[in-house]
């Protein structure tokens, strides 16, 4: 995927208010399947710790959990895969984010986990 057709489904999102996106990394098993379709939101809000959003990096979508917010320098988010937290920490720009990931979240004992293990 280009960015100009990321920018198309992002623009598709925003106006249709979400739209299927197809998830080929396993860097969020087992939460979400490879190659199966999940529902993506447009961002009407900021996204918070352990939402899941899809964004736009080496011309493919990925799915991660927010981890926190970055400020310094723009806006963006530093995100998290589950397969690998500690080391696959991904700085994502705000521009970059298509949107966040509808009916799949993580439970509170994985968020609990997940604080304390790798804060």
């Amino acid at each position: 995927m280009d960015r100009g057709e990321f920018y198309n489904l992002k623009k598709t999102i925003q106006n249709e208010g979400m739209a299927p996106i197809r998830i080929v990394s396993d860097s969020m098993e087992p939460l979400l399947d490879v190659n199966r379709n999940y529902q993506v939101a447009s961002m009407n809000r900021e996204p918070k710790r352990f939402d899941i959003i899809v964004f736009y990096r080496e011309q493919k979508l990925f799915a991660h959990y927010v981890w926190r917010a970055n400020t310094l320098g723009g806006k963006s988010f530093t995100t998290r895969s589950l397969k690998d937290p500690k080391n696959d920490e991904v700085p994502v720009p705000e521009e970059d984010i298509l949107g966040i990931l509808v009916g799949k979240r993580l439970n509170f004992i994985k968020k609990l986990i997940l604080s304390l293990k790798y804060a």
